[in-house]
């Protein structure tokens, strides 16, 4: 005998021995029921497996659990209550556990629905299955569903307040068990709710289990509706509350691929491309953009008008998926702390007007150098920069230099280049 089993069958004796005052019930009882939800709790296993139900009381605070009808939370005294409960094929042992603030109270347990129980004032978590223990080898695997009814009676003279109502149901046999979980309503299957016509989840008037109801699929959310080319992040399908997720396909196979409810990208584009995600009925787009590559830029050549004022030209190639986009385009001087008398270093940037100026406000569009221009590949940018040629020396050994940046329409990072100048390529 395995030790988990040794230990329940110790607790089956230890009941037998710490019972003080034993007295057999024959009456009708105050409240008959049957456990909450219980279908939720034979959960599908694989193999031998422990399942359980967890009832407590809301003022523990406990978030796990379903929390006692407020009907039997509390049995004033000398109030009594049978709690039917479901043996399913399969199982070998079971066992209830009950705290409360005070144990005074008389427990049992009898097979079947009866109204005739043994019970002991005990603080012991009785056995309910086997109903008759064996002292030797291992307990046998039950072949068809039974019910046990748990009996719990408050004493004459006090009230009896559950705080936590623990069922424990060892799987022995899954093969026995998976074969019974299957063939209920509750589970997809078509036989009866209990594997006894009815007689557990529908015997007791006002306690009757409803069928779970199917919850359809009308909606699909994916958790990011962007995903970039050649990056290896995904997205997963999300169905509407309550709704199980069929399977999906996209209508890029070759780009985007499903698993479950998780998508990623199989494939790579040179522009956003939109691949519909459909489950079932219901559908979502998905937009791969494009890769994205560094900006880069340089000079490419230096010029002085009549006045010998310098003109820089400016390449500027936009960053993969980027190219034919329309963007704001900015160029900027920085200026080294200590350059000029100056204690700190300071950015201008070139404006429309082909004034430097610093940003006074939050609005960068008011210092941009260009706006709505088409990004080509590469894009020339000729920059007046307002300085002589005699005084392009000084500059240089002052440690000024000359950045530019574009942000594309639709996106949200503005790439930024540099420095540009001055560059060996322009001279």
């Amino acid at each position: 005998m395995d030790i988990n089993k040794q230990y329940a069958f110790l607790k089956y004796v230890a009941l037998a021995l710490i019972v003080t005052i034993k007295s057999t019930l024959v009456m009708a009882y105050t409240y008959d029921e049957t456990l909450q939800d219980y279908a939720s709790s034979f959960s599908a296993v694989t193999g031998p497996a422990t399942l359980y139900s967890y009832q407590k009381n809301p003022v523990t605070g406990i978030s796990s659990g379903l929390n006692f009808p407020v009907t039997w939370q509390t049995l004033s005294a000398g109030q009594d209550m049978r709690l039917k409960l479901l043996v399913p094929p399969g199982v070998d042992y079971g066992s209830i556990y009950i705290q409360a603030m005070s144990m005074d109270a008389f427990i049992g347990t009898c097979e079947g629905v009866t109204n005739t129980c043994t019970l002991g004032l005990t603080n012991a978590s009785p056995v309910f299955w086997p109903q008759t223990p064996i002292t030797s080898g291992e307990y046998p695997a039950l072949t068809t569903p039974k019910i046990v009814s748990l009996v719990v009676k408050a004493s004459a003279t006090n009230a009896f307040t559950f705080t936590s109502l623990a069922i424990t149901w060892h799987i022995k046999d899954p093969a026995l068990y998976q074969a019974w979980r299957s063939a209920r309503n509750w589970a997809g299957g078509t036989g009866d709710c209990d594997g006894l016509n009815g007689e557990y989840c529908l015997g007791t008037p006002g306690n009757t289990i409803p069928t779970p109801t199917t919850t359809p699929l009308t909606s699909i959310t994916l958790s990011s509706g962007t995903l970039t080319s050649g990056n290896s992040a995904t997205s997963t399908i999300i169905p509407n509350t309550g709704a199980t997720l069929p399977s999906c396909t996209s209508s890029n196979a070759s780009l985007v691929s499903i698993a479950g409810n998780r998508v990623s990208l199989t494939g790579t584009v040179t522009q956003n491309t939109t691949v519909i995600i459909t489950c079932g009925s219901v559908s979502a787009n998905l937009i791969v953009k494009a890769a994205v590559g560094a900006a880069t830029g340089n000079c490419v050549g230096e010029t002085a008008d009549a006045n010998g004022k310098i003109t820089v030209r400016i390449a500027l190639t936009p960053a993969t998926g980027d190219a034919n986009k329309t963007a704001t385009v900015w160029v900027a001087a920085w200026l080294p702390a200590n350059a000029f008398f100056m204690n700190e270093s300071v950015v201008f940037f070139l404006d429309k007007e082909k004034a430097w100026k610093q940003i006074t406000s939050p609005i960068l569009a008011d210092v941009a150098f260009e706006t709505g221009r088409k990004l080509e590949a590469p894009t020339f940018l000729n920059v007046p920069t307002g300085v002589y040629s005699v005084e392009k020396s000084i500059l240089v050994a002052s440690g000024v230099k000359l950045y530019a940046g574009y942000l594309a329409t639709g996106e949200t990072e503005m790439k930024v280049v540099g420095p540009v100048w001055p560059s060996a390529s322009c001279q």
